[in-house]
This record gives C-alpha cells, sequence and structure tokens, in this order.
C-alpha cells in the first residue's frame, strides 16, 4: 500500500493530521517573523559638525579633511563620502562592510574623530562633533504646522524642539530624530558699520566682549569658615550669569576710554531674539510647516517603529497648543504593511482551501457522491495485476477440476469440472451478501474493482461486475435484492453466460 492511500483509505486519520499542522501553523505564525531578509545595505556611521559662518569651501578644507584623515583606514570600512554645504555644515558618511557590528563600528570611528578634535578650529571645537548610527532612508515624515496660520515657523520649530524630538527619540527602534528647516532661538545682535568704525571697534572685538560678560560663574560664598570674624550666616553669591533679554544683551560694554566714556552694544548696533539659521524653509500647503524626519536604527522592524512614531504623535496632539497640528505627509511603511496584510489573507484562503478539500474528498461516499457530478468512470486494472490474477483463477479451477476428476474416476461416474456442485452450493442469500459488499467498497472507500475482460464495459458509466460461477437468474434475483441497499451508484451484474 502506498503513503497516500493511507490517508485516502483513512480519512479520520487524515483529518487529525491536517487539523495538527493548522493548528502548529497558527500558533507559529504569532512567534515567528512576519519577514525576514537577509542585510543587505551596508551599515553607516554619519560624523557631523558646524562651523558657523564658514563658506563650504573653508569647511572642507578647515574641518572635513582634518576628520577624513584621521577616519580613513577605520576597521572594516569600505568608503567614506563628505558633504560641506554653504551654511557651515559637514556631514561625513563612513560605510563599512555588510556583517559589521554597528555599535564597534561606531567606537572606531568616535576614537579616530577624537584625534582630530585639536586640528579644528575653534568654533568648531566649542559646539562639537557628533558620531552617530545611521539609516540613509526615511522612515517616516511628520509634518507640524498651523491651520488658522497663527503660529509661526519660530514657534513650531521650538515647540517640537521641547516637547515632540525627545518624546520621540526615546521610542525602540528610533536611531534619530531631525528637524528639517527648524528655526531654533538664537539672540541676534546687527552691528552697524559706520558707528562701529566710528568708534574704531572690530566684529571680533565685540564677540569678545559677548563671551566675556555672557558667561555662568560661581561667586563664591560669604562667611565660609575659616574666618576670623563670626558670622551668623553663610551666604552663597549669586551673580547675574548668562543673559537672556535683548535689553540685558543691549547694556554689555564693549569700550571703555580713559575719560569714563563707555561703549555698549546699543549704540553701535541693535539687539532681537530670532532664528539661528533661515538657511532652509519648508511648506505645507503653500503656508510654513516643520517636518520631522524619523530615521529607524539598522535592523529595526519598520512596521512596528511606525506604529510607535504615529501612537506617540496621537498623545501628543492631545496636549498641543491652540493653532498647532500634526500630518503625516511621507510614510513608505503603507506599501509594506498592505504587502504582509494580502500574505496574510493568502495564507487563510490556502488554509480554507485545504480544509475544504478535506472535507469533500475525505468523507464517506454519499457525501461525496452528491458534491461531485457523476462523470463516465473507466475501470481498469494494471495489465501486471490483471494477468497475475488471471493466471491465478485458471490455476485454482484446474486444480479443482483435476481433484474432482479422480474422485469422480474413483467412483465410476463421469467426471465433472465442478461447477454444478458449486451452483447448487450458491444461494440467493449468498450472491446479495456478495453483490451488497461489492456496492458499499466502491460507494465508501473508492476501492477498484476486480480485473474484467476487455468485452466488458461499463453502461451509462455505471459499474459492471462479473460474477463467473453463478447462474444467471439467481444472480439477477440476487442484484434486484441487492440494488436499494447499494444507493451511491448503479452496478451491472453478470452471471456466467451473460454478455453485455
Amino acid at each position: 500500500m502506498r503513503f497516500t492511500h493511507l490517508f485516502i483509505n483513512r480519512p479520520i486519520l487524515a483529518t487529525v493530521v491536517s487539523v495538527f499542522i493548522t493548528l502548529i501553523g497558527l500558533g507559529a505564525m504569532f512567534v515567528l517573523p512576519v519577514a525576514r531578509y537577509p542585510e543587505i545595505v551596508p551599515p553607516t556611521v554619519q560624523v557631523t559638525t558646524v562651523y558657523p559662518g564658514a563658506s563650504a569651501e573653508v569647511v572642507a578644507q578647515t574641518v572635513a579633511t582634518p576628520l577624513e584623515q584621521q577616519i580613513n583606514g577605520v576597521e572594516d570600512m569600505i568608503y567614506m563620502s563628505s558633504q560641506s554645504t554653504g551654511d557651515g555644515k559637514l556631514t561625513i558618511t563612513v560605510t563599512f562592510r555588510i556583517g559589521t557590528d554597528l555599535n564597534v563600528a561606531q567606537m572606531l570611528t568616535q576614537n579616530r574623530v577624537q584625534d582630530a578634535l585639536p586640528r579644528l578650529p575653534e568654533d568648531v571645537q566649542r559646539l562639537g562633533v557628533q558620531v552617530r548610527k545611521s539609516t540613509p532612508t526615511i522612515l517616516l515624515a511628520v509634518h507640524l504646522y498651523s491651520p488658522d496660520t497663527t503660529r509661526d515657523l519660530l514657534y513650531l520649530s521650538n515647540y517640537a524642539t521641547l516637547h515632540i524630538k525627545d518624546a520621540l527619540a526615546r521610542l525602540p527602534g528610533v536611531g534619530d530624530v531631525q528637524l528639517f528647516g527648524a528655526r531654533d532661538y538664537a539672540m541676534r545682535i546687527w552691528l552697524d558699520p559706520d558707528k562701529t568704525a566710528a568708534y574704531r571697534l572690530t566684529a571680533a572685538e565685540v564677540l569678545a566682549a559677548l563671551r566675556a560678560q555672557n558667561v555662568q560663574v560661581s561667586a563664591g560664598v560669604l562667611n565660609q569658615p575659616p574666618i576670623s570674624s563670626e558670622g551668623a550666616y553663610q551666604i552663597n553669591v549669586q551673580t547675574l550669569g548668562r543673559l537672556s533679554t535683548p535689553e540685558q544683551f543691549a547694556d554689555i560694554v564693549v569700550k571703555t576710554d580713559d575719560r569714563g566714556r563707555v561703549t555698549r552694544i546699543r549704540d553701535i548696533g541693535r539687539v532681537e531674539i530670532g532664528a539661528a539659521d533661515y538657511g532652509a524653509t519648508a511648506y505645507m500647503d503653500r503656508s510654513d510647516g516643520l517636518p520631522l524626519l524619523i530615521f529607524a536604527q539598522p535592523g529595526a522592524n519598520s512596521l512596528a517603529v511606525e506604529h510607535e512614531v504615529l501612537s506617540t504623535m496621537a498623545e501628543l496632539k492631545k496636549s498641543f497648543p491652540p493653532g498647532v497640528d500634526s500630518i503625516v505627509i511621507y510614510d513608505p511603511t503603507i506599501f509594506v504593511a498592505k504587502s504582509v496584510r494580502e500574505v496574510v489573507v493568502t495564507i487563510f484562503v490556502a488554509v480554507l482551501l485545504v480544509v475544504g478539500v478535506v472535507i469533500l474528498f475525505l468523507q464517506n461516499g454519499a457525501l461525496r457522491a452528491r458534491h461531485i457530478p457523476k462523470q463516465p468512470v473507466a475501470v481498469r486494472a494494471g495489465a501486471g495485476g490483471r494477468h497475475r490474477r488471471r493466471r491465478c483463477d485458471r490455476r485454482s479451477r484446474e486444480c479443482r477440476a483435476q481433484h474432482r476428476g479422480r474422485h469422480a474416476a474413483e467412483r465410476g461416474s463421469a467426471p465433472d469440472n465442478g461447477r454444478g456442485r458449486r451452483r447448487a452450493r450458491l444461494d440467493r442469500a449468498d450472491l446479495v451478501r456478495r453483490i451488497r459488499a461489492v456496492g458499499f467498497s466502491l460507494g465508501h472507500n473508492g476501492a477498484v474493482l476486480p480485473p474484467v475482460r476487455r468485452h466488458d464495459r461499463g453502461i451509462h458509466g455505471d459499474f459492471l461486475y462479473r460474477f463467473p460461477d453463478a447462474e444467471s437468474g439467481t444472480v439477477r434475483a440476487a442484484a434486484q435484492a441487492a440494488c436499494p441497499s447499494v444507493g451511491a451508484r448503479r452496478f451491472w451484474v453478470l452471471a456466467a453466460g451473460d454478455r453485455v
């Protein structure tokens, strides 16, 4: 018996195995990842810094060159690229081989950057050089805007920096959050060239005065022991520290002379609160908008990160001030989510089809007969099996005939082929049981009929069965009695002398 017949002849076993396989698959679907692809994008590390007021050429010569010389040759590096812009920004992207541990690559790059810091300009050292793991593609873009135009871009940028950026950066899987076209608050001092020249001042002297007087210092403590005089209290000295209003900056002393004349910032210019950079501007439907660009960590699940970001934005949106709203403009994970959804639907459809096939084709014959149209079925046995069975039947008949012949010779009577005695022993009830057994076997298990001779054929698509050792009258009477109990298909039953 073939392996496939094991399940065809045992429908209950096949159903149980199918149910177990289906349950195991459903359980594994919620545990295994939806998709897992090999790493095909090389990991990258970004080095960024700013040189205020410098042109792209100056940044490339004074900042990019020392950093590139030190970073070049770091372990497992493939190549690197640098970009210097006219607003003084520098971005160096270091690409490593596939499979490199990004944490180790970031640490090695950071060590090389520290070696290059003494060679960088003072302004760059003061602002610092950032080394971060990066992903070249944007995962999500959330726009912050004012529907009624009551909030300007400066307010939106400041609100996003204080209340939104840090909340999104803390989410699992988020690598970086960048504000495109950000307007960070800054104190802007505009110098009048004519007045500055009249007071014989330069921009460097004004800048030195600002740095000297806009500092946070520890002024000390009064009556701190050991002291010679006794004091009831020990008091900490508090000074103004860093300035915060335009009026305070305007009162900064820039120059004094022997006559006691004092030159302040308000004498040579004006002070106002504005943005630190106006180099880039973003729009949303022809109005000012602030895009928040979300970058995922290397190897993070994009769908999970996108879900976390949208859920966090929905919570933060409840506390937005009047005149502030957010909208998702760019979301490439929509295509990925729809593709995964279609895969899940396809899996469930395939499961339903398999269950349907099992129910239809592995049940009893009556159910199968109701759902499958009756078609002409040719029932034929294999050539090898047909010849073997014919030889066995012929040999058994010859042996029985020889045995009867010897007994007849001993009694002195004519030999008989044994058919008469067999007919005498065969009654109607025996034939009824045999015909019912053949019909039940065909209707329930779909068994193949015994081989038939070439001239025996099906009539109108029904099955044909021959009893070679029975008389015609007995077979017809038994067939009429057995046909009502068969039910599944009609059977044509022939005796030894009948022909189709």
